[in-house]
């Protein structure tokens, strides 16, 4: 990169941090993804410390995060129909209200496990509002030339606060009590709702047939089957998430406990070095915007070569090292897809678009577990688990080149 270059990227840079919407959003977003990180842990350890009832813990996990998989896809057909903005606020201050009467009744030492699978149910349904709104009013407010490096910081400061965000929860709950943590969540939802007020006035209003949506969810998938773009970019997505969550997520329990025979400070360093490498990638992207098509397919190939490498990995240091590259390789196959997914979509499909690519997406991570846990089962080893999934990836990335030339050459 020439001087020219390097100037023109630094002004674009500093010009999207003079955007007040932007930032706006991007404060947003860190308020809510510091409280739902929060959350996640302080409702797990309630259940265990306080309730005393680790055989519901599956339970009240599932309650959270199944709602927030399956409902995204209705998410994105009202993030069709109302302004971005306005889903943003309500699913944020619902879900204070929540969470406040919810600390209510563990001041008064009312909340048992059944209620709280209903109160995480229904954190779990709100949830599923706020993002596909986030990645609907992204587009409206930012320039296009800017979506890409946009979309690195909001994904930079998504993967930050579920680093932080346990090891805060943590800390509150070792210095103080449940109804601090829990309050906590209240105030940084709170103030997630307010860093939106200003942007109700910039989105226009969305004016559109009025159909069920049923109806739009129907259109919605009519449309991206006919695009070779959506096509391609759904079966990437789809593709990695099947096949690096199961595998790539028990991996590394298995090593520490079997191979390496290490302790749970060793497993907190792959698990540390695996979200680094996510922050690395988001970076990177960051300062790159060509070609995202060609980088989000090669990039399965690099995924592949480095599960193989991870499935010969012997010792810690060489497990740090591969599950970082591994970070870094999703962040930028990852951003860029859901970039060119937002300047090529149709704005008024947008929601529903990137609704059905992330229940479609997340979604599999279950079916992965499954699939992952019936192979250990019957005695396969990760090894071999690991070996398998690499070469699947790289082979989905050769057949992607021949068959999905549409999205691998979308800049």
């Amino acid at each position: 990169m020439n001087n020219h270059e390097q100037i023109e990227e630094r002004v674009t840079l500093l010009s999207l941090f003079k955007n007040r919407n932007y930032i706006l959003i991007l404060l947003s977003s860190t308020f809510t993804g510091f409280a739902f990180s929060i959350f996640l842990l302080a409702e797990t350890w309630y259940v265990v410390d306080e309730l005393n009832n680790q055989a519901a813990l599956g339970l009240v996990l599932a309650a959270t995060s199944l709602p927030r998989v399956l409902f995204m896809v209705f998410g994105g057909a009202y993030a069709d129909r109302l302004k971005g903005s306005v889903l943003m606020l309500l699913s944020n201050f619902i879900r204070s209200v929540l969470i406040a009467k919810m600390d209510i009744l563990i001041i008064f030492g009312l909340l048992d496990v059944l209620t709280l699978i209903l109160f995480a149910l229904l954190f779990g349904v709100l949830d599923a509002f706020y993002w596909p709104a986030n990645n609907t009013i992204v587009p409206a407010l930012i320039p296009k030339e800017q979506l890409t490096r946009a979309n690195s910081f909001l994904e930079l400061s998504f993967r930050l606060t579920f680093i932080s965000g346990p090891l805060i929860a943590g800390l509150l709950l070792t210095l103080g009590s449940f109804e601090l943590v829990f309050g906590t969540v209240v105030v940084l939802l709170l103030v997630g709702a307010i860093c939106i007020l200003p942007l109700l006035g910039f989105e226009t209003e969305k004016t559109r047939a009025k159909t069920t949506i049923f109806r739009e969810l129907r259109d919605s998938f009519q449309y991206a089957s006919k695009s070779q773009f959506l096509i391609g970019a759904m079966t990437i997505s789809i593709m990695t998430n099947l096949i690096i969550t199961g595998p790539g997520t028990m991996h590394s329990p298995i090593i520490v406990s079997d191979i390496l025979e290490g302790s749970a400070f060793d497993l907190s360093l792959l698990e540390a070095s695996f979200a680094i490498g996510m922050v690395l990638g988001a970076l990177i992207v960051a300062t790159w915007n060509k070609r995202r098509g060609m980088i989000s397919v090669t990039r399965l190939i690099l995924l592949g070569r480095r599960l193989l490498l991870l499935s010969q990995s012997t010792t810690l240091w060489q497990a740090i090292v591969v599950l970082a590259l591994i970070g870094i390789a999703i962040s930028i196959g990852d951003i860029p897809i859901r970039t060119l997914i937002q300047e090529n979509t149709d704005p008024q499909m947008l929601g529903r678009v990137t609704g059905m690519l992330g229940t479609a997406s997340r979604g599999l991570a279950p079916i992965s577990y499954m699939i992952t846990a019936w192979l250990l089962s019957i005695s396969i080893s990760i090894g071999t688990i690991l070996l398998v999934s690499g070469l699947v990836l790289i082979c989905t990335a050769c057949l992607s080149f021949w068959r999905l030339r549409g999205f691998v050459s979308a800049d």
